[in-house]
């Protein structure tokens, strides 16, 4: 909405079209003293929003139309606090729009030593199934290792056959410095020969599980490695993990998740997220709980 109010000494006029139409002038609440503070504002001070309200190249005039505050909020991180700036402002910070086109993904990024990054998903209990996504692993952006802290750069895609313990784990890929892994019926790591992946290169995923075993795909379904025979027989699936990093060590990569599918045994999609209804920078744990240090970001 191109909003435009101006005002005199004795009224004031609206446009919502950028300035080209008008309407008013309205008789000012205050004739005759002159205008130094302004509020863009939502909400009250008894009540919550469910809605937010976002602003942008906000540009004050004078009466010769001369600038006098101009703000489009480009020099700011995403997160600032704008009442550093603007003082007297409250619930006020910067974000960023995803620009027209751009693809909106899960964000997975171990950054602290008391757990790994992970989105956590959950769905009725399915017997035979799949999950599908397309993931990216590549460089965290100016990522500072911390002093005699190990490297974990490890990602899984995991299903569960319950919550998510090891106990319940039902099949598991592992992605680990350009080889593609399997988890064996004892939950050891085995390498899937001539299945490889590259840093910075969608990898088009699936896992499907029986009740019995389960198969590992990296081109989206044409190719299928497997069956590889289920840790946890018997158990329908209803937990799953897309994860990096661990407990006690901290990542230089991160990893992106996006088109996650979660469909049953007759291919009826059970779940289906791509990430476009959020903005960026939301926590999916709000969404997804359980998850951890998993936010939204531009692709």
């Amino acid at each position: 909405i191109d909003v435009v109010l101006k005002w005199t000494a004795t009224g004031y006029s609206v446009s919502i079209d950028g300035g080209t139409t008008f309407f008013g002038p309205y008789l000012a609440i205050n004739t005759g003293t002159a205008t130094e503070t302004y509020q863009i504002r939502i909400g009250s001070s008894s009540k919550e929003s469910a809605k937010e309200l976002l602003a942008d190249d906000i540009v004050i005039a004078d009466d010769t139309d001369s600038a006098v505050l101009s703000e489009d909020f480009e020099s700011y991180a995403v997160g600032d606090d704008l009442s550093t700036t603007y003082s007297s402002s409250a619930e006020a910070t910067v974000k960023t729009l995803a620009a027209a086109g751009a693809d909106l993904v899960a964000r997975m990024a171990d950054t602290s030593l008391t757990a790994d990054a992970e989105l956590r998903l959950t769905t009725d209990a399915l017997a035979e199934g799949s999950i599908s996504t397309t993931l990216k692993l590549q460089a965290i952006a100016g990522f500072t290792a911390t002093p005699d802290v190990s490297e974990d750069n490890t990602a899984y895609i995991s299903v569960y056959g319950g919550s998510a313990s090891s106990s319940n784990l039902t099949g598991e890929i592992v992605f680990s410095n350009g080889a593609v892994k399997y988890r064996d019926a004892s939950k050891s790591q085995q390498t899937i020969d001539g299945l490889t992946y590259a840093d910075d290169t969608d990898i088009d995923v699936v896992l499907k599980w029986t009740a019995t075993g389960y198969s590992v795909s990296i081109d989206g379904g044409t190719t299928f490695f497997g069956p590889y025979l289920a840790i946890n027989t018997g158990t329908a699936t209803e937990t799953y993990q897309i994860r990096i990093g661990s407990s006690s060590k901290e990542s230089a990569t991160e990893l992106l998740a996006d088109d996650i599918v979660i469909a049953d045994d007759t291919d009826s999609t059970v779940l289906s997220e791509d990430f476009e209804s959020y903005a960026e920078g939301d926590d999916l744990s709000t969404t997804y709980s359980s998850s951890a240090e998993a936010t939204v970001q531009q692709d």
